[in-house]
């Protein structure tokens, strides 16, 4: 069988209701036959989910497909991931289960593809009102746009009209990316490794998501000014903060460096699958042994590499190419000194003056920083923004 041209990721979790009436709205898409798949990605629903796109998949003519695995808390990343992992499309459309489509959103998904580009958008919001009058039926023929208000579809054009002055700026933050309703080719989900799965909870998976896809060189771009989707109403997530910034989760997305290839991601990487390059000359043999006891990284001969390092005291200094920082102070002389601001982690047997505590590991504690590196936490522990002091 031919692989499709889109696969279409649904993530859902605890709402059944809904995902009926946004599957119903997949099956009423036009001028797509044949071209798209079915991905419901779950994140681990105890209810009659896995019966509602078992009854769905009977009823239609295209592939459907079911992921789950055991509810750890939410993490709609893992979910995604997944879907896409079990997809077979060359190009991907990530929708959540509360969204419904109006009938040529996959078409013009399709249409508007481009190499290079990440097509993102938002949905309007319904009120719990009309969200409560839809039935599968009208998610699937019925014309949605009737059940937006005014200040929604307002709200929609402006943020359009606003995504492509961000873009005509080259804005580097700006448009954010959304994940209820974003489609890009698969080669570049792969390129930065999916979704980070340490952010459990609600948040920031999506904004760490677009910064890493940003950072790989990829341009996002709206597809507002074409197609949105309708969001159905529900009950605000428990684990959500107050402010859309709050709780822990956007204290990991401001941590102040990221691999663009995340660790916990589509596929698992360890400290050995990330490439190192030494800002400086390597040390003696013995020094090395002693900060790599078991296991050198994997240096590569000229930068950039995803990580640099930084042996002191000694000539050299961080080229800034990389995505991330390391230091290993042998000393505190005035070369650890000067290098330690710039310095994302820092190795050393004494504090250093200007680096955040959590981030200074002793000399034999290359496998805690990499932890640290890659999911913000030790071997051992799993809460993040573990505080690790040099022992006395």
């Amino acid at each position: 069988m031919p692989s499709p041209q889109i696969s279409i990721v649904v993530c859902t979790y605890q709402r059944p209701e809904n995902l009926r009436r946004v599957l119903a709205s997949i099956a009423g898409q036009r001028g797509v036959d044949g071209q798209f798949e079915v991905v419901v990605a779950d994140d681990g629903s105890t209810d009659e989910t896995p019966e509602v796109v078992q009854q769905f998949k009977k009823s239609v003519r295209f592939p459907v497909h079911f992921t789950t695995h055991p509810h750890g808390g939410f993490c709609p990343g893992r979910a995604r991931n997944e879907g896409v992992a079990a997809s077979r499309g060359e190009y991907v459309l990530l929708l959540d289960g509360d969204c419904m489509l109006p009938r040529d959103h996959v078409r013009v998904q399709l249409d508007r593809r481009r190499p290079g580009a990440v097509r993102v958008g938002d949905c309007i919001r319904l009120d719990p009102g009309p969200s409560a009058s839809v039935s599968e039926e009208f998610a699937a023929h019925g014309r949605l746009a009737r059940l937006a208000s005014i200040a929604e579809r307002a709200r929609i054009k402006l943020r359009a009209a606003k995504t492509t002055f961000y873009n005509l700026r080259n804005h580097p933050d700006r448009p954010r990316l959304i994940a209820n309703n974003v489609a890009l080719w698969r080669r570049d989900y792969q390129r930065v490794n999916g979704f980070d799965q340490s952010y459990v909870g609600w948040g920031a998976e999506d904004d760490d998501f677009g910064f890493r896809l940003r950072r790989a060189g990829l341009q996002l771009r709206t597809i507002l000014w074409w197609t949105t989707c309708y969001h159905l109403w529900h009950p605000r997530d428990p684990s959500a903060p107050v402010g859309r910034t709050g709780g822990d989760n956007y204290s990991y997305l401001r941590r102040g460096f990221h691999l663009i290839k995340c660790c916990d991601g589509l596929v698992k990487r360890t400290w050995q699958d990330i490439s190192f390059f030494t800002a400086g000359p390597l040390p003696t043999s013995s020094v090395l042994k002693q900060v790599f006891p078991v296991a050198r990284p994997r240096f590569v001969a000229d930068g950039p590499a995803e990580v640099e390092v930084l042996f002191t005291p000694g000539p050299g200094s961080f080229t800034g190419r990389s995505q991330s920082n390391i230091l290993v102070a042998l000393d505190n002389s005035a070369e650890s000194l000067l290098a330690a601001p710039q310095a994302h982690l820092v190795l050393s047997d004494e504090p250093l003056p200007g680096v955040l505590p959590e981030r200074q590991f002793r000399l034999s504690q290359w496998e805690a920083a990499m932890n640290y590196l890659m999911f913000n936490s030790s071997p051992t522990e799993q809460p993040r923004n573990l505080q690790l002091p040099l022992a006395a």
